[in-house]
């Protein structure tokens, strides 16, 4: 999943959007897949039924918390809010309860 979000990676969305803006293809296919990228950012970015410190995470937090934190461990400081997070009893519950439903979100 990481591969399409880092935009060092040849497949991140971004770079993706910029190979569809040049290739020999239709409109209709580049703007499909501009809806589906548009899509993704909403998703990421609409609020989670979480609020530490009275702030509403958003599902991109939490992808980018659970993926560099708790998962590949790219990045000290996330890897601390995970560890943080997974010993907050509703977080964790959270977690083992959404850590399906992400990977379904990027299915979809």
């Amino acid at each position: 999943m990481r591969f399409f979000v880092q935009d060092n990676e040849t497949i991140s969305f971004r770079n993706m959007a910029d190979v569809y803006s040049v290739l020999p293809v239709t409109k209709e296919l580049t703007d499909k897949f501009n809806d589906a990228r548009s899509k993704t950012n909403a998703g990421l970015d609409s609020a989670t039924p979480i609020s530490l410190n009275g702030t509403t995470l958003t599902s991109r937090v939490v992808f980018d918390t659970f993926l560099y934190g708790g998962l590949a461990h790219a990045n000290a400081g996330k890897k601390a809010t995970f560890d943080s997070w997974f010993r907050n009893p509703t977080l964790s519950r959270y977690y083992r309860t959404s850590s399906s439903s992400l990977s379904a979100f990027w299915r979809r």
